[in-house]
């Protein structure tokens, strides 16, 4: 099978999504009395336990996030959840999901490299895009995909500079060079060409606009 557009791309891209299995995340939005203002984490829960706070939005309008001991037996559980700061609300209608990448960071000035396993989170249309700029030039990277479609490439970046102000917290601690590679978006696009016996390109460097 040879594709010749984007578009026949991003078709077996979003035939894929919908067979793929993926963990659901939802946000949780908290107050960081240190430097009073809110922040937000993306967790894992399970459909029943999503189905049990919705319950407690119903029983609880106003304070249902002080009654998740109903649902979570651990006290730790819910500090976890939260960072240990006060939570304020979780978002239960919208699912978020959470795609592999390498980060690597050239340390300066020995020119040691160092590589993270990260999570970045996209949205299924960004990441059916991913998949079908993949599927259609054989040798795209992180950086030529700047030039191809510069709205998602700024999405994953900002994702994967949230590494960097995870470690510091609101400070960003990026002193080194640094790139990433998409492995889990590379994995999946592997399989989609196996699964339809795929021809590519071999484009996918940067060229000349």
């Amino acid at each position: 099978m040879i594709i010749n557009t984007f578009e026949q791309a991003l078709k077996l891209a979003n035939e894929f999504l919908v067979t793929k299995e993926r963990k659901n995340f939802y946000e949780f939005e908290c107050i960081d009395e240190m430097f009073d203002k809110s922040v937000c984490y993306a967790n894992e829960l399970s459909d029943d336990e999503v189905s049990k706070i919705k319950q407690l939005k119903e029983k609880y309008p106003e304070n249902y996030v002080l009654h998740l001991n109903e649902i979570f037996d651990a006290p730790d559980d819910i500090c976890n959840l939260s960072e240990g700061q006060a939570l304020v609300s979780i978002d239960t209608d919208y699912v978020m999901h959470k795609y592999a990448v390498t980060i690597y960071i050239l340390q300066l000035p020995n020119k040691q490299l160092q590589s993270f396993s990260d999570e970045i989170i996209l949205t299924d249309v960004e990441y059916t895009r991913l998949l079908a700029w993949h599927l259609l030039y054989k040798n795209i990277t992180m950086n030529s995909l700047y030039y191809y479609d510069r709205n998602l490439f700024s999405a994953i970046t900002r994702n994967i500079d949230n590494y960097f102000y995870q470690l510091e917290g609101y400070m960003m601690v990026a002193n080194n060079p640094y790139c990433a590679s998409l492995d889990e978006a590379i994995a999946d696009s592997e399989a989609i060409i196996n699964l339809h016996n795929i021809e590519r390109f071999d484009g996918g460097g940067i060229f000349a606009i």
